[in-house]
């Protein structure tokens, strides 16, 4: 069964966006260590984990968004799911752009078989 939606270019645009948004805030994370076991023993291990999984919640996020149906099925739950784990790890903004898209599939739903046209 797949899912079309009818706003499917924003749901892909808010996606890729807050992917993008949230692979940036973690790079920097990364990338300003000078010191990995001062940092590590001021932050905690949970700072570099979570850094890593974020980065990692958001380069799923822009694959989904840039090939729909390939990897990761562009599904409202999915959407949901990157929503709350970049919610855990990442700032709330790129959460709130990637939630905004889950809404919009949440409300604009339509679902064909594979034998249907579009």
């Amino acid at each position: 069964m797949v899912y079309v939606y009818k706003h499917e270019k924003l749901i892909k645009f808010c996606l890729g966006l807050g992917g993008v948004l949230g692979a940036i805030f973690h790079f920097n994370n990364l990338f300003y260590i000078s010191d990995l076991t001062a940092w590590i023993q001021n932050n905690g291990y949970y700072t570099v984990i979570g850094s890593i999984l974020g980065m990692l919640v958001a380069f799923l996020a822009i694959l989904t968004s840039l090939s729909p149906y390939d990897p990761i099925p562009l599904h409202w739950l999915n959407i949901l799911i990157f929503a709350v784990i970049l919610f855990i790890f990442a700032p709330i903004m790129s959460s709130l752009i990637i939630f905004c898209a889950f809404i919009v599939c949440l409300i604009d739903k339509k679902k064909y078989s594979e034998g249907d046209e579009y």
